[in-house]
């Protein structure tokens, strides 16, 4: 882009009377936390992201990966805050921070929500980069 203005054709806004997307998830990983797993590292996170996802659980996942020598797993804690309709969750680990819905139907309400998890993040873990936003 040589001028600054979007490239390619517009469209106008849709907004579908209901949910054609059964679950939309948007994940920004980070550089390893060291501290993620210490007592009272996350406690001003945790109350945070409880006044808008107060339903909050510790759940243990595994990460695989798979690469030239092989595949390889390893345990690691999610802590996962979910709204009283069950419907928004923010997932948080010691390398990633996820927004997920069900029943989705604007971009609008997940981007807010979204940016608000995400400034509560950087604010509170001050991760030093992104690696991946997926």
């Amino acid at each position: 882009m040589t001028n600054g203005k979007a490239q390619g054709p517009r469209y106008d806004r849709v907004v579908f009377p209901r949910s054609f997307i059964e679950l939309c998830v948007a994940q920004v990983r980070y550089p390893p936390l060291a501290r993620f797993g210490e007592p009272g590292h996350l406690t001003l996170l945790r109350e945070a992201l409880a006044e808008e996802y107060p339903l909050v659980t510790s759940e243990q996942a595994m990460n695989v990966n798979i690469g030239p020598q092989g595949i390889s797993s390893a345990p690691i804690e999610v802590l996962r805050f979910t709204t009283l309709d069950k419907a928004w969750a923010a997932i948080l680990t010691g390398e990633s921070v996820a927004l997920e819905v069900r029943r989705y139907t604007e971009i609008g309400d997940f981007a807010s929500r979204y940016a608000s998890i995400l400034s509560l993040v950087d604010l509170h873990l001050k991760p030093r980069f992104q690696v991946r936003f997926n």
